[in-house]
C-alpha cells in the first residue's frame, strides 16, 4: 500500500514537473522580454531628447551607433506601426549569431518622422532565464525527493502498528490461547483495529474450544452406545435358538450399527480437520505410507485380482502424519472400491505431485459434486461406504493447501494431489 501511494505520488509529481518546467521557462522569458522592451522604450525617449538637442546627426542619416544598437534612417512622409520582434545577428567579435530584442519605431523631430531601430542583445537574459529556470528545477527535484524521503519515513512509523497487528493474526494459532500483545499508538483507527482484533482472537478461541468439546462430546455419547449396541448383537448372533429369519434381521441391524458407526467416525473427522485439531506439521515421505495402506488393503485387490502399478519418485511432503494417512488411505481404498473385477490400479508419485488411477465406468453426475458430501456414483457397487471419503480427502486439502483434481480418460479416473514439495 506504501508503495502504491508512492509510486501515485511519484506520477502525480512527474506530470507536475513535466508541465511546470516549460511553462516556468516560457513566464520566465516573457517577463524577461517584458523589461527589455521597458528597457527599449526608455531608450527611445532618450533618443527623442538628444536628437532634439543635437539635430545635426540627423544630416548623416542613415545612422548607426558603435555597438549597432541604434539605427536611424532618413525622414519618411507616414508613421509605421510600432513592432518588438526577436531576431538573431551575427555578431563579428566571436563569429556567431547571438539573439537581439528589436523596437521598430519611429520619432518626429521638427515634424519630420525619422524611422528608428533600436536593439539590445539577449545572451545575458537568456543565460539568465537558464540559470533561473535550472536552479528552480533541482529546487523542485530537491523538495520533491526530501518530501517522498519523509513521507517514506514518517509512513513506516505511522504504520508499524497496523503491521504489527497482521504479524500478531498471521501467528496466531486455534488450538493456543490468544495473547496479543500490541504496541501503544495514538492513532484511534488502530487503536480500534487493536481492540477488534483482540475481542475477534478471544471469540474465536472460545469457539474453538466449544466446538472441540462438542466432538469430543459427540463421539463419547454416540459411539458408546453404539458399540453398546453392536456388542448386544454380537450376543444375539450366537443365540442357538434365533431362527433362520430372526438372525437375518439381527444380522441387518449389526450392519446397520457399522455403517452408523463408521459414518459417526467419519462425521467427527470432518469437524475435527475443519476444526484444525490436526495443528502438528512435518516434512514427511509418501511412498512408505502408500505402501502401508496397499498392504492393508492386499486382500481386497486380490479378492477382485485387481492389477496394481506403482511408480515411485523421490518426493516429500509436509502434513500431519495422521491426516495425510487418512487422505492417501481415502483414494486408495476409494480406486479399490470402483475399480471393476480384474481392473487396473496404477499409483505414481513426483516431487510436488501423486497421482492414483483406477479403471471404472464414467461418472453419472458432473465432476464439480464429486467432492461433496454423501455424493455416490450409481455405478457404484454395494458397500459399507458412507459418501464421505471424498469430501474427506478435499477438507484436508484445503487444511494443508494442497490442490485435488480429478481427469476421466481412456478408460481411467485419475486423481491427482498437487502439493508444494519439502
Amino acid at each position: 500500500m506504501l508503495k502504491r501511494t508512492i509510486r501515485s505520488h511519484l506520477i502525480y509529481a512527474a506530470l507536475v514537473l513535466l508541465a511546470a518546467i516549460p511553462l516556468f521557462y516560457f513566464i520566465t522569458q516573457a517577463l524577461c522580454l517584458q523589461d527589455v522592451d521597458e528597457a527599449l522604450l526608455e531608450r527611445k525617449k532618450y533618443l527623442v531628447v538628444q536628437l532634439t538637442a543635437h539635430d545635426d546627426i540627423l544630416s548623416q542619416l542613415p545612422w548607426h551607433d558603435l555597438n549597432n544598437g541604434m539605427v536611424i534612417y532618413p525622414a519618411i512622409t507616414s508613421a509605421q506601426a510600432e513592432k518588438n520582434i526577436t531576431l538573431q545577428h551575427y555578431n563579428t567579435l566571436n563569429g556567431e549569431q547571438e539573439p537581439f530584442r528589436e523596437l521598430h519605431t519611429h520619432i518626429q523631430i521638427k515634424n519630420k518622422v525619422y524611422p528608428v531601430i533600436l536593439r539590445i542583445s539577449l545572451i545575458g537574459t537568456e543565460d539568465l532565464i537558464q540559470g533561473i529556470v535550472i536552479t528552480a528545477t533541482l529546487l523542485m527535484f530537491l523538495i520533491l525527493g526530501g518530501l517522498l524521503w519523509i513521507n517514506r519515513v514518517q509512513s513506516g512509523k505511522i504504520w508499524r502498528p497496523f503491521y504489527q497487528v497482521l504479524d500478531q493474526l498471521q501467528r496466531f494459532t486455534l488450538d493456543k490461547k490468544p495473547d496479543l500483545r500490541f504496541i501503544d499508538t495514538d492513532i484511534n483507527e488502530f487503536k480500534d483495529l487493536q481492540q477488534v482484533s483482540r475481542l475477534l482472537a478471544e471469540r474465536t478461541y472460545g469457539t474453538y474450544l466449544q466446538q472441540k468439546e462438542f466432538t469430543e462430546n459427540a463421539a463419547h455419547e454416540i459411539q458408546t452406545p453404539l458399540a453398546s449396541m453392536q456388542a448386544i448383537l454380537e450376543v444375539m448372533m450366537q443365540n442357538e435358538r434365533l431362527t433362520p429369519e430372526q438372525s437375518i434381521h439381527v444380522q441387518e441391524l449389526q450392519d446397520i450399527v457399522t455403517r452408523i458407526s463408521r459414518l459417526n467416525k467419519a462425521l467427527l473427522l470432518l469437524a475435527k480437520i475443519e476444526n484444525k485439531q490436526y495443528s502438528e506439521i512435518t516434512l514427511l515421505p509418501p511412498i512408505p505410507v502408500i505402501k502401508k495402506i496397499l498392504k492393508r488393503l492386499e486382500m481386497q485387490i486380490q479378492l477382485k485380482e485387481i492389477i496394481v502399478s506403482e511408480n515411485y519418485g523421490d518426493c516429500m511432503i509436509r502434513a500431519n502424519p495422521v491426516l495425510l494417512d487418512i487422505l492417501l488411505s481415502n483414494l486408495l481404498y476409494n480406486a479399490v472400491q470402483h475399480s471393476p473385477e480384474k481392473g487396473r490400479i496404477g499409483v505414481a508419485t513426483l516431487p510436488g505431485r501423486i497421482e492414483i488411477a483406477n479403471t471404472g465406468k464414467t461418472l453419472t453426475f458432473s465432476e464439480e459434486k464429486l467432492f461433496r458430501r454423501f455424493q455416490k456414483s450409481q455405478n457404484s457397487q454395494p458397500s459399507g461406504g458412507n459418501g464421505l471419503g471424498l469430501a474427506i480427502v478435499s477438507q484436508i486439502c484445503k487444511t494443508f493447501q494442497y490442490t485435488i483434481s480429478y481427469q476421466y480418460k481412456e478408460g481411467l479416473h485419475h486423481f491427482i494431489l498437487a502439493y508444494k514439495g519439502g
